[in-house]
């Protein structure tokens, strides 16, 4: 009775689900060709399951994974230090949302149409859409390694000083994050199965690491333990990169390089007088 209020009471629920109802309507009146009817094909049925078993399998650990710091974190620090570290995560959350976009807007449908087209040409266009992402990560991690606190420190009072600690630990994902593209190269083979198992590592390591981390290092020690969770899975991606015909060591440690400039960048910045807030 109350979602029936709250529904009618409301325009915008009301138009959304006019708009869907809309759109079906039109999907079936209005597109040439055959209409859509049921239909079962054993066949097609079999290659689905086998392609997305493994995807909905990785929604445990992928939850865990992402979910796991700050399940783990607020065992071990007050709401005040969480609070903090939330900040961090979330400045570094910007610039690792681009990477995803790039990958998965950019890359999944490029090595989609290789892998059906040309998949002679699959590793070139792997290798030739690595490049930029590289760059781009391996440049953010440095510049937020040496520039995390002076960054805070122009957007936060003394009070949030940690956050840039936590900042230029957690920088240290971004060499981690730029692999990303590596799981479109599986899902666009159909080897979902091997994206599963990263997830499961990822998510076993951080549920080790964090514990761990606190108790040898503290707070800090915490953090660093949600990085060696990402950085963790870079052994396996290399590994599976180096059986396809794909890793290229030099592009590899060529990239690496960009690392120290940006981070003598970043060190460089300068630091805002941290008053203290009210």
């Amino acid at each position: 009775l109350e979602f029936r209020r709250v529904l009618f009471r409301s325009v915008l629920p009301l138009s959304w689900v006019a708009l869907s109802l809309i759109r079906v309507l039109m999907s079936h009146t209005t597109l040439p060709g055959p209409a859509d009817r049921m239909g079962w094909d054993p066949q097609m049925a079999r290659e689905v399951w086998g392609f997305s078993k493994w995807v909905m399998a990785s929604g445990l650990p992928t939850f865990l994974f992402r979910e796991g710091d700050r399940l783990l974190l607020a065992m071990f620090l007050s709401p005040s230090v969480l609070g903090v570290y939330m900040i961090a995560v979330l400045m570094l959350g910007a610039v690792q949302a681009v990477n995803d976009k790039l990958a998965a807007i950019v890359g999944l449908p490029a090595l989609a149409e290789k892998a059906r087209e040309s998949p002679e040409a699959l590793a070139v266009a792997y290798r030739r859409l690595r490049r930029p992402i590289d760059v781009f990560c391996v440049g953010w991690a440095g510049l937020l390694m040496g520039g995390g606190p002076a960054i805070v420190s122009w957007l936060y009072d003394a009070r949030y000083q940690l956050a840039g600690t936590a900042l230029q630990v957690l920088a240290l994902n971004l060499l981690a994050v730029r692999h990303t593209l590596f799981d479109q190269y599986l899902l666009a083979e159909g080897e979902t199965r091997l994206v599963f198992f990263r997830s499961l590592l990822r998510a076993g390591v951080l549920y080790l690491a964090v514990p761990i981390g606190h108790a040898l290092g503290g707070t800090v020690g915490a953090i660093l333990g949600v990085s060696m969770a990402y950085l963790a899975v870079i052994p396996l991606v290399l590994h599976l990169q180096a059986k396809r015909g794909l890793l290229d060591w030099r592009q590899e440690l060529r990239t690496l390089t960009l690392l120290a400039p940006a981070s003598l960048i970043g060190w460089c910045l300068p630091m805002r007088h941290l008053a203290v807030g009210p």
